[in-house]
């Protein structure tokens, strides 16, 4: 009995799924469509804003053209190059570091309703010392926040508390929030006298400005600080004052060929990436593709792009494989992309060829600078000049800016478009279960009906049958 059963249930299966087998297949293939058109979108945003950082990366926070420094000593100070360097060469001599200047009071009593002096100031700022015990930890940690508080002093002047052993009352501790001589300050009694020397105030460190010597033979140059910009693009980073009769550090700059390589490199790699993933979107596909009854993608077809005959994302494409790949005339001379290592392979993809580039920077290291520009930020475009007769990296930051907002709209419309029919497409799957299961259970019953009526067929023709089998035995 069972058996029948079993049997009468997959033959119900068997016959609901045929007769709705075209219905599954068209929302298998309507899901596999609207899945593929979101992902495709997301897809896009992230490979366009990863080029656009890239594009950024190179023209803002640094050059593509890249320099190096090399010093005759790394004891004194330390080399940075930024944005803007050119080749250079010069010695330097650091005489004196900044420091801030610092004062501690021992006996924060005289302290009380004192005043603060600033470098420069013809008058000085009062400290409200009212209600205060300065005898007291409380009084002393109560004066330090009030000073922290002061409006005209947060900024210029922290206070702190110095815990010393043996002492029950901690020292105030005063020191100035930048370095340099117009960091100094004068702590004074309430009726204006200098506190410093016999009340028990003492100078622990003087500020001061940092003194560098640009050449042997030049003049002293007073910095604030010990981080000093001496030429557009050359930082230092000054760590002690030069010391004994050695020499002063030599310091040289020089074009960075293997930096400059890195910098095109990372950028071809990155233009290839978003080359590539278009490509992908916009692929027509194999003819015929299509999505199998049962709603399971064939494996042996292609099905097309979310992009494909998308005429924006083609134009896109087009544009920027003009901007970065096409030769251009600049100050009377022609920059081919391809001398400079950017390479178009027979497989479609783009990489960077290294021997061509050195090759070429070796020659011309100017051109590549002018080719891509000094930035590739979009707000710092020169709106009074035509956009194609701006460096490269200008171009592929603009176009790819505006189609990223003139596409916006039709991208949030599509995935909206896309969310509504995903959950039509699911309540239609439900609607299809729902009659599906309708449909299995209908012809069980009808089945088993069948099986019923077979049954009792066999069992009428069995007793007729036994009838005349008994009515011929009578004859004999």
């Amino acid at each position: 009995m069972l058996q029948v059963k079993e049997r009468i249930e997959n033959m119900a299966v068997e016959i609901a799924q045929k007769k709705m087998g075209t219905e599954f297949g068209r929302l298998g293939k309507d899901k596999a469509s609207t899945e593929a058109r979101q992902k495709g979108v997301a897809t896009l945003k992230e490979v366009l804003g990863n080029f656009e950082k890239q594009l950024r990366r190179v023209g803002d926070s640094a050059d593509l053209r890249q320099h190096k420094a090399t010093q005759s000593s790394e004891k004194e100070f330390a080399v940075t190059l930024d944005k803007g360097v050119q080749q250079l060469d010069f010695d330097v001599n650091v005489e004196k570091l900044a420091t801030v200047h610092q004062v501690q009071i021992a006996n924060v009593a005289v302290f009380a309703n004192g005043k603060v002096k600033l470098a420069g100031s013809a008058s000085a700022i009062s400290v409200d010392t009212t209600g205060l015990d300065l005898t007291t930890p409380e009084g002393v940690r109560e004066l330090a926040k009030r000073i922290n508080a002061n409006p005209d002093l947060k900024d210029v002047v922290r206070a702190d508390l110095r815990h010393v052993p043996g002492q029950t009352t901690p020292y105030l501790l005063l020191t100035a929030t930048t370095s340099g001589k117009e960091a100094e300050f004068e702590v004074q009694s309430s009726a204006g006298a200098n506190l410093v020397g016999a009340s028990g105030a003492v100078v622990l460190a003087q500020g001061q400005d940092a003194v560098v010597k640009i050449g042997s033979a030049g003049m002293p140059e007073h910095y604030p600080g010990n981080k000093i910009t001496l030429f557009n693009g050359v930082t230092l980073s000054l760590k002690k004052a030069h010391t004994g009769t050695t020499d002063t550090t030599r310091v040289s700059i020089t074009p960075d060929m293997e930096g400059t390589a890195t910098n095109m490199r990372a950028l071809v790699q990155a233009y290839d990436a978003v080359r590539k993933q278009l490509r992908e979107l916009m692929d027509p596909g194999t003819p015929g593709a299509s999505v199998s009854p049962d709603g399971e993608t064939k494996t042996d077809v292609k099905p097309a792009g979310a992009f494909y005959a998308d005429a924006s994302v083609r134009a896109l494409l087009r544009d920027l494989e003009r901007n970065f790949e096409r030769p251009v005339t600049i100050d009377g001379k022609t920059f081919d992309p391809a001398q400079f290592g950017v390479q178009r392979n027979a497989d479609g993809s783009v990489t960077f060829d290294q021997k061509r580039f050195e090759a070429a920077y070796a020659d011309d290291r100017e051109m590549l600078a002018k080719w891509f520009g000094d930035t590739a930020d979009v707000m710092k475009r020169d709106t009074a000049t035509d956009l194609d007769k701006q460096p490269a990296g200008m171009r592929l930051a603009v176009r790819i800016r505006e189609w990223t907002d003139e596409i916006t709209g039709v991208l949030k419309h599509r995935t909206d478009t896309d969310e509504i029919v995903a959950q039509r497409l699911a309540d239609k799957e439900d609607r299809l279960r729902a009659r599906f299961t309708a449909l299995v259970a209908r012809y069980t019953d009808e089945l088993a009906r069948a099986e019923q009526v077979q049954q009792q067929m066999k069992e009428t023709r069995g007793f007729v049958d036994a009838l005349f089998r008994g009515s011929r035995k009578s004859d004999e």
